[in-house]
């Protein structure tokens, strides 16, 4: 069984987080960790995320998120 990494780009939605020049740190965070992730996928992880799209959701949610992730991937 593969190792689990689950990657929480933070941001999203309405929190744009740092921007400079047009850039959103929110779209950056997303891209870097969908390469990482597919980086990963690569060397054999299992990688899940804890958002895929531009959306946000609270810090604590995102946690819960990421607990849920593990917890299932153990049944």
């Amino acid at each position: 069984m593969a190792a689990l990494i689950v990657i929480d780009p933070g941001n999203g939605g309405f929190d744009t987080g740092a921007t400079y020049e047009g850039r959103e740190e929110k779209t950056d965070n997303l891209l870097l960790a969908q390469e990482v992730g597919k980086k990963l996928e690569e060397l054999g992880y299992k990688v899940e995320y804890t958002r895929t799209k531009d959306e946000y959701e609270m810090p604590i949610e995102r946690a819960r998120i990421a607990n849920d992730i593990a917890f299932n991937s153990t049944k």
